[in-house]
């Protein structure tokens, strides 16, 4: 497997801490009392913000083209907060960067692998933006997504353990840990709008 350079690290490092900052702000009631505390993730959400936008590439990606995964939680990563102006057209960018990526077929990937994992995650990240302009793409990953579910001996009877199951790719690679990951990402699509 090959390593990602340094700044896929500094990447990942900056989604982990907006994500646990975001969710932290919207999972606690931070008291009038706490103002330090606000601030304090207030600073951290920005910074990773700041982070996300200063290392996006011209074409929309954020790390790797071939991977837009990565810009898919970059890009669910930037919609937790409000938007200023920059921020937004970085969204708009990285959407972009997405959108070029949709397949007829509904999966989502730069073909270079991990069709399932990628069409996931840009599902997760099309959904994110809450507009009716993504529902056909948010609609066909969805379709996509529960067509490539694992599916041994009769179809369309649960008859294995492994039926249900999804692997990262489009073919039976299967991982029964991704089944619960994908199955979030799916109900949340159910609704795009909502999210």
């Amino acid at each position: 497997m090959r390593f990602l350079p340094l700044i896929s690290a500094k990447l990942v490092l900056s989604l982990a801490v907006f994500a646990c900052s975001v969710t932290f702000a919207a999972g606690q009631q931070i008291s009038s009392r706490n103002q330090s505390l606000r601030n304090e993730l207030n600073l951290a959400i920005q910074r990773a913000a700041d982070f996300l936008v200063k290392n996006q590439q011209p074409d929309g990606h954020w790390s790797r083209a071939d991977q837009p995964a990565i810009s898919s939680l970059a890009l669910v990563a930037l919609k937790g907060k409000d938007s200023n102006a920059t921020e937004a057209a970085a969204l708009r960018k990285g959407y972009e960067f997405i959108l070029k990526n949709v397949k007829p077929d509904g999966s989502i990937h730069a073909g270079k692998g991990l069709v399932n994992y990628n069409t996931s995650l840009g599902l997760l990240a099309l959904a994110a933006a809450k507009d009716n302009r993504y529902r056909d793409q948010i609609l066909r990953a969805r379709h996509y997504l529960i067509g490539t579910q694992i599916d041994l001996g009769k179809k369309g009877v649960l008859d294995s353990p492994f039926d249900g199951g999804v692997g990262y790719g489009s073919r039976y690679e299967h991982k029964l840990k991704n089944k619960k990951k994908r199955k979030e990402k799916i109900e949340r699509s159910e609704n795009p709008i909502i999210y």
